[in-house]
C-alpha cells in the first residue's frame, strides 16, 4: 500500500527518531580510522590501532587461529597498534591480510597456499611476523 502524495492540509509524517544500532563487537566508544575489506570479509581500525575483522574465515583471514566464520569482529592480537592494514583475496578460500604496526613491522595471516605471505605454503590463522631481508 503505497501513501497518497503530501498536501497542504495533510503534510508528510515523520519518525521523530531512528532506532539506532551500535555494531556488536567494537568498544562502545570506539572510533574507527579505517575500513577495509575482501571478498566476504570486512575489517575495522581503531584510532587506538586495535584492529578487528570480521566476516568469511575459510583460509584463517580473521587472524584468530581458526577457520570458523563470525558475524561478530574479532579483535586480532598483534604486538604494536596497527598503523595501516589490507585485506586481499577473491574467492571463498584464498583471503589474506597484511598489516603494518606501529613499531614498523608488517605482520599477515590467512590463505599463504602460493606464498603470497612468505614463508612456508599453507594456511596462517594467526598473525606471523613478516621476516626482513638480509
Amino acid at each position: 500500500m503505497t501513501n497518497p502524495p503530501p498536501t497542504p492540509e495533510k503534510p508528510v509524517s515523520r519518525p521523530t527518531s531512528w532506532p539506532r544500532r551500535r555494531p556488536s563487537g567494537l568498544p562502545r566508544t570506539a572510533r574507527v580510522t579505517a575500513l577495509t575489506s575482501s571478498w566476504e570479509g570486512s575489517g575495522a581500525l581503531l584510532a587506538t590501532g586495535v584492529y578487528y575483522n570480521w566476516g568469511y574465515n575459510a583460509a584463517g583471514q580473521l587472524g584468530n587461529g581458526s577457520t570458523a566464520n563470525s558475524a561478530v569482529p574479532v579483535q586480532v592480537k598483534l604486538p604494536a597498534p596497527v598503523r595501516q592494514v589490507s585485506q586481499g583475496g577473491s574467492g571463498p578460500t584464498n583471503g589474506q591480510t597484511i598489516a603494518i604496526l606501529a613499531d614498523g613491522s608488517v605482520w599477515t595471516w590467512g590463505n599463504n597456499e602460493h606464498g603470497q605471505l612468505s614463508g612456508a605454503p599453507g594456511l596462517a590463522g594467526l598473525p606471523g611476523r613478516l621476516a626482513k631481508e638480509r
